[in-house]
Parts: structure tokens; C-alpha cells; sequence
């Protein structure tokens, strides 16, 4: 049984609904999962002990949010070799006059 570590950045809560649906997907496979906002994470170390990790981020005008910028970058080394996803939670706002 893999363990699967699911860290996402929120501003609303909604993007952590994914990820908690994420989650469930992984659990109901046969694999551990464990859901991290990313606020939490303050080091590489806290990636220590996962088998795959999925990263999950809102956008904010088409980027998404500084603190998972700042994680994708900052722990690489410790994530090299192992397997890894993405996803990202965009809204799209039509104005109509």
C-alpha cells in the first residue's frame, strides 16, 4: 500500500474540497492519503515518507496561489524519482452588460 501525500493552497476552502475528493480516490484504490494545506508545510522534511504526492492550487488572475509557487520550487530534491500529480481549480467569471 503506497502512501500518498495531497497538499493544497486555498483562499476560499473549495480547493480543499477537491483535494478531500482526491483523497477519497486515493483511500478507495487501497492506498493511505493524507491531506496537507499548504501552510503547513515548512520544509522539505515534511515530504519525508510518501510514496507520490499531489499538489493542488487555486488561481488567483491565472496564476496560482504564491504559497504552492514558492513549495513547487523549494522542494524538488526531495520529491525526484517519486510519482507525482497536479491540479489546479479555476473559476471562470463571464460579465454581461
Amino acid at each position: 500500500m503506497a502512501k500518498v501525500l495531497i497538499v493544497y493552497a486555498t483562499r476560499t476552502g473549495e480547493t480543499q474540497n477537491i483535494a478531500d475528493l482526491v483523497a477519497e480516490g486515493v483511500r478507495f484504490s487501497g492506498h493511505e492519503a493524507e491531506v496537507v494545506n499548504i501552510k503547513k508545510v515548512k520544509n522539505e522534511a515534511a515530504l519525508d515518507g510518501y510514496d507520490g504526492y499531489v499538489f493542488g492550487s487555486a488561481t488567483y488572475h491565472g496564476e496560482m496561489l504564491q504559497g504552492m509557487k514558492t513549495f513547487s520550487v523549494s522542494g524538488r530534491k526531495s520529491r525526484s524519482g517519486r510519482k507525482g500529480r497536479g491540479f489546479i481549480r479555476c473559476v471562470w467569471v463571464e460579465r454581461r452588460s
